[in-house]
């Protein structure tokens, strides 16, 4: 068992209703008690944007740097809701380490969801 404490904070610029982004910093520090001896440190900085390019269609684009682990992801998301309770998706997501001891990793995806009510 051990105690954990997290500053956060949190930028959201909406410079329109189909624009906005967001930048969190999170810091996660790891101690054995309240008090005690530090454990593990581990900063996270995230963004996150989202563009409405209709009312249906929407992208949204995220970008992670995790020091601990030395990588970045980036993920890429297309939305399409042509009707309510149906949303077709298109990802992308790649993970990149600062340097090359691990390979580049690319996945990409769809996904159809239906909403079934009776």
């Amino acid at each position: 068992m051990g105690w954990r404490y997290g500053p956060r904070a949190q930028v959201i610029f909406r410079p329109s209703d189909d624009f906005n982004l967001v930048s969190n910093y999170a810091h996660y520090l790891f101690y054995d008690a309240p008090g005690g001896q530090l454990l593990g440190s581990q900063p996270v900085l995230r963004t996150r944007a989202r563009y409405f390019l209709t009312r249906n269609l929407n992208a949204r684009f995220i970008n992670q740097w995790t020091p601990h682990s030395d990588s970045v992801i980036n993920d890429l998301l297309l939305a399409y809701n042509p009707m309510p309770g149906t949303v077709f998706f298109a990802g992308y997501r790649q993970t990149n380490s600062s340097d090359a001891s691990v390979p580049v990793e690319r996945v990409v995806f769809l996904k159809y969801s239906v909403l079934f009510s009776y």
